[in-house]
């Protein structure tokens, strides 16, 4: 991981190309005393494909170690038009699992 690393996947299926995948690395942040790596996700699938409209944020605080996340973020935008939100927080060493 690289601060400022972009990423960008294209999804398809047979041919078909159904959405993006874009992971942008945000750098070393502070997570409640603890060194962290932030990552932002962004998932969308494209207009026109039947039967899905996806849009969804993922933010994710992992540990340097990058083998599990410390807490994590979530938000996907329903039919409605509005968002759902979810929080989670993760204590590894006690394997504690939270959601906010």
């Amino acid at each position: 991981m690289f601060p400022g690393e972009e990423l960008y996947y294209e999804v398809s299926f047979m041919g078909i190309r159904l959405g993006s995948i874009k992971v942008l690395t945000e750098g070393k942040q502070n997570l409640n005393g603890l060194e962290i790596w932030k990552a932002k996700y962004y998932m969308d699938s494209y207009r026109g494909i039947p039967f899905v409209d996806l849009h969804t944020i993922y933010q994710s605080w992992i540990d340097p170690s990058v083998s599990f996340s410390r807490k994590f973020e979530g938000s996907t935008k329903k039919s409605d038009g509005t968002w759902d939100y979810q929080k989670i927080f993760f204590n590894q060493p006690d394997g504690d699992i939270h959601g906010a």
